[in-house]
């Protein structure tokens, strides 16, 4: 299994596509299935669709390539959003959540020892409190994924995620 960083890398590098990339997520998804049942629905045939799409373009942004998920309980447009319960059976959203919609088209994941990592729109002592804050081990905070569009810090790995981002 690789990480997100590695499958970053490698698909900027044009050494692995983004449809080899997606579908080996499909594969494993449903070889799962049944043992870890993740996915309350899988969108194999827009990803596929989304992956060649991204092929025939130019190899940009951090997060290139890379397949997404969108938990169950963020309204998508038009599918069901259960957040897990019985209770919500037939609910179809008829928006996007404001976490959803508001997701830019190139979502960059930085880690504080890549360039620029440290500078997503807070100066280093204001990322530095807010880790501290989040008892974040000063050995552990090197490898804590860092959410940015643009120089805009999204999410703290899944510590905290900025107010107009959160449902």
């Amino acid at each position: 299994m690789l990480s997100l960083r590695e499958m970053a890398r490698l698909t900027r590098a044009g050494e692995v596509s983004p449809v080899e990339l997606v579908r080996e997520h499909l594969d494993r998804i449903e070889a799962d299935r049944g043992r870890v049942n993740a996915f309350v629905q899988v969108l194999a045939d827009e990803a596929m669709a989304e992956a060649r799409r991204l092929e025939a373009g130019p190899r940009d942004g951090l997060l290139y390539g890379v397949p997404v998920s969108i938990k169950d309980s963020m309204d998508v447009a038009g599918l069901p959003t259960l957040c897990g319960s019985k209770f919500r059976t037939g609910h179809r959203a008829k928006e996007d959540s404001i976490a959803v919609a508001r997701l830019p088209q190139r979502l960059q994941w930085r880690f504080r020892g890549d360039a620029g990592g440290e500078s997503a729109d807070l100066p280093h002592h204001g990322l530095k409190k807010l880790l501290q804050e989040a008892n974040v081990l000063p050995w552990w905070r090197g490898r804590l994924p860092l959410l940015c569009a643009g120089d805009n810090l999204l999410a703290l790995g899944d510590l905290c995620i900025a107010r107009e981002f959160a449902a």
